[in-house]
């Protein structure tokens, strides 16, 4: 009887051993942590992805290698981040929390103060700033605001600074983009074929235009010449 106890308890064990060795291999991620002198890492890792793994120059990888997160653009040299990541302060406040795709920083990024208030806001995709940005000071009051397309600044930027004041930049693709001419007059000076060459010539002309032997000019057209008139004899 003895015998038979001891021989189902090593089948429950073997079992046991099996199903978990089963369940790690279909899952194939785990987490890990590092600990920091001021914050600690919390992340996932996900096993034999490096084994079909296909790195783009330019993007920036998330590793684990040598009990520490690298980066590196265009490869990486170690198991890469997947899923979930968290930073937690000393005093167990979030840090920073998002989420990893084949060690590409992915969907929405947040970062705070070690007092809990929310520092900035950005998007990801596949490894490349993507959509809303914002970032807020230590007061958690907004600062700056704007786009981002694959990785630039675009459209509308707008910063907020103490005393109300608002400020306005326009980018296309990473660029400052310079406000042309514009409105009615500009408009009507366009229909009309002015331009700016057009009138600095004709203020190089000194406002005289040739035409065969003589010579116009527009002063002495808007000035009348005064012709003495004649006395009248009185009766």
């Amino acid at each position: 009887m003895r015998f038979f106890y001891i021989c189902l308890l090593q089948m429950l064990a073997c079992s046991t051993l099996v199903w978990s060795q089963w369940s790690y291999a279909e899952i194939g991620e785990y987490s890990h942590t590092i600990t920091y002198a001021d914050y600690k890492a919390v992340f996932h890792l996900h096993e034999g992805m490096d084994r079909v793994f296909k790195a783009r120059s330019g993007l920036q990888y998330h590793w684990y290698g040598s009990n520490k997160i690298n980066v590196t653009q265009g490869g990486m040299g170690g198991k890469l981040l997947q899923g979930e990541y968290r930073e937690f302060y000393l005093n167990k406040n979030l840090k920073v929390k998002g989420s990893f795709n084949k060690g590409l920083k992915e969907g929405q990024w947040n970062q705070w103060t070690e007092n809990g208030m929310l520092l900035s806001q950005t998007h990801f995709s596949k490894g490349l700033l993507q959509g809303l940005f914002k970032r807020y000071g230590q007061d958690g009051v907004l600062i700056e605001k704007g786009k981002y397309r694959k990785g630039k600044k675009q459209g509308k930027w707008m910063s907020y600074s103490s005393g109300d004041s608002i400020s306005m930049i326009r980018y296309q693709y990473g660029v400052i983009k310079i406000k042309k001419d514009s409105g009615p007059i500009n408009w009507v000076k366009k229909k009309m074929g002015w331009s700016k060459e057009k009138t600095n010539a004709q203020g190089a002309l000194g406002n005289s235009v040739k035409t065969g032997s003589s010579t116009f000019s527009s002063e002495n057209f808007l000035k009348k010449e005064s012709k003495p008139k004649p006395n009248k004899k009185r009766n």
